[in-house]
């Protein structure tokens, strides 16, 4: 899936930027059996339900998550705003869904992989595991480590399998 003509690897470096500035937190409300509840830091969300003035299809990323017994809440950011300088709003999690997003645009992209075994591989991606998936991202010291696996071929056309890491802009 394409979002505002750019791929989930440009959506994940967009993230990129905004995790730096999150802060640790831990689960939120269970999700629903309906909408899927984004329940942490570095989900991709929308509303589920936007005002008729609101773009339908914007994405926010989670950056903090408030869990209280009246409320819970979530700080999100837009991704792909109109305003670089978009700001972070606080809305209640029962007004947003994640999202699930489509992984067919990264076959042959140059990106960096983590490996099980915790080498980092560089190369283009060959298959990905699955088409589409909830992107679940978590930051690291140099860059966002992502749950999307995907095979590269090296230089020697050995394949190697792994996660898609994002190194910080």
């Amino acid at each position: 899936m394409t979002i505002n003509n750019c791929s989930i690897y440009c959506t994940i470096k967009n993230l990129n930027h905004y995790l730096c500035y999150c802060k640790s937190g831990g689960n939120a409300i269970k999700a629903a059996t309906i909408i899927m509840r984004p329940n942490k830091i570095g989900q991709v969300a929308k509303f589920h339900t936007p005002y008729p003035d609101e773009e339908p299809n914007q994405l926010f990323v989670m950056l903090e998550v408030i869990e209280d017994t009246l409320m819970p809440r979530a700080k999100i950011r837009a991704i792909f705003a109109d305003s670089v300088w978009e700001s972070i709003r606080s809305v209640q999690l029962a007004d947003l869904e994640s999202v699930e997003l489509g992984t067919d645009d990264l076959i042959g992209l140059y990106v960096t992989i983590n490996k099980e075994d915790l080498r980092q591989v560089k190369r283009r991606v060959i298959s990905v595991k699955q088409k589409k998936i909830m992107l679940d991202l978590t930051k690291r010291n140099k860059g966002v480590e992502t749950n999307v696996w995907m095979t590269i071929l090296d230089q020697n056309r050995l394949e190697h399998t792994g996660t898609l890491f994002v190194t910080h802009l």
